[in-house]
Parts: structure tokens; C-alpha cells; sequence
């Protein structure tokens, strides 16, 4: 938008300069021109060079995303299973316990 306006901009002095030949100041208006059309050309080649960073980053973060969640599901494989294997356990634990508990005298 900046851009468009610095190029409404330097048209229109353009055109001032071409039609008043004999001004007053008019090199230093064309210094000026030349100044703004320079500066112009830099924040075109900034423009494009911050564009390809965010093209760049925009790439990086979905492949993220994508990692993220094959994590996700691996993490989750994992619990499942871990939980599976602790219920495993303690259903063999439970047996063991009754079985090692002393009997009473008498009996």
C-alpha cells in the first residue's frame, strides 16, 4: 500500500517538474525524485526479500504441525501401552499377594 502511494508520489512530482521547466529548484527537485525512486527500489527488494522469509517460516511450521502430531500419536501408542502392561502387572501382583498371606493356626 506504502509502495502504490510512494509511486502516486513520485508520478505526481514527475509531472510537476516536466511542466514547470524553468522553476526554480528544479535540480533539487529532481534530486529528490531520484532520492524517493531509489528508496522505492529498496523497500521493493525488502518487500520481496521479507516475502520469502515468510514463504520460508509458513513451510516450517506446517511440517511442525506434522511432526507434531505423528508425535502425538506415538506418545499416545506408548501410554496405551505402558497402562496395558501396568494392569498386567498389578492382575499379577493380586494373586501373589493372597497366596504369600499366612495362614492362621488352627486351620
Amino acid at each position: 500500500m506504502k509502495l502504490i502511494q510512494i509511486t502516486a508520489f513520485v508520478a505526481g512530482v514527475l509531472c510537476l517538474g516536466l511542466s514547470m521547466p524553468s522553476c526554480p529548484g528544479q535540480q533539487a527537485m529532481q534530486q529528490q525524485i531520484d532520492n524517493l525512486q531509489t528508496k522505492s527500489a529498496d523497500n521493493a527488494k525488502r518487500i520481496q526479500n521479507l516475502e520469502a522469509i515468510i514463504k520460508g517460516t509458513t513451510n516450517e511450521i506446517s511440517q511442525i504441525k506434522t511432526l507434531l502430531g505423528q508425535v502425538s500419536n506415538t506418545v499416545l501408542a506408548q501410554k496405551q501401552t505402558i497402562e496395558q502392561i501396568e494392569t498386567q502387572l498389578k492382575a499379577k501382583a493380586a494373586p501373589a499377594k493372597a497366596s504369600s498371606r499366612p495362614r492362621k493356626k488352627g486351620r
